[in-house]
């Protein structure tokens, strides 16, 4: 039945893109945004008029993570909000519920979803013992507490330097670029995310309610 549902939702996309009317609209008209950070956004706002009309995308985190990402950019500029927001790809996984009853009692959408803001600027990253152990893809995350967002750092790491790995022996340029990318991204996060795990035990991490009036 998802099958089917997802064939017609991709059937009626042209229609969607051009009617849609999605959250990350709002920052590519925004005047405070670089052009750079737009063109980031900008093939968030295509997903979204997709995977918000579409039957079994819906995110179980508010604001989802698409949009998270968008707002991560418009916050962070770009290098930093890719990393925030790829952080958080990485944290909703099965596990994601359970860890959020645990460290944020009451912090749910009216709606149900677990509510997890974008941080604020003052949210930098600090270095700590979860943070060193990261050199191996999820292990920082794992000690911190979190061994569920631990394996899937580490298989979205190890997944997408293999494909690095095989573009390279392929002689594919491109391929070695973009998967290259996509593995220093994912990093940067897990480095990112064990530092985060730890001060949100501190209670020192700043988070903004969602929806702000400037986005």
């Amino acid at each position: 039945m998802i099958v089917v549902r997802l064939l017609i939702s991709l059937a009626l996309f042209p229609a969607a893109v051009a009617t849609q009317t999605v959250p990350a609209d709002s920052l590519l008209v925004s005047k405070d945004l670089h052009l750079r950070q737009k063109l980031c956004i900008a093939p968030i706002t295509l997903f979204q008029k997709f995977s918000y009309t579409t039957p079994g995308l819906h995110c179980q985190f508010e604001p989802s993570c698409s949009h998270f990402m968008a707002l991560a950019i418009a916050e962070h500029y770009v290098l930093k909000g890719l990393v925030i927001g790829t952080d958080r790809l990485i944290r909703c996984n099965p596990f994601a519920f359970q860890y959020h009853v645990d460290e944020h009692p009451g912090q749910f959408n009216v709606d149900g979803r677990l509510l997890d803001p974008v941080p604020g600027p003052a949210n930098k990253m600090r270095l700590n013992k979860y943070t060193a152990f990261s050199i191996i893809p999820g292990f920082g995350r794992a000690l911190a507490g979190r061994p569920g967002d631990g394996l899937f750092s580490f298989v979205s790491v190890a997944t997408l330097a293999a494909v690095t790995i095989r573009a390279h022996q392929r002689g594919s340029t491109g391929g070695v670029v973009v998967g290259g990318s996509l593995t220093t991204l994912f990093w940067l996060a897990d480095f990112y995310g064990a530092s985060r795990v730890k001060r949100a035990d501190n209670g020192v991490e700043e988070r903004r309610p969602p929806g702000n009036a400037q986005y």
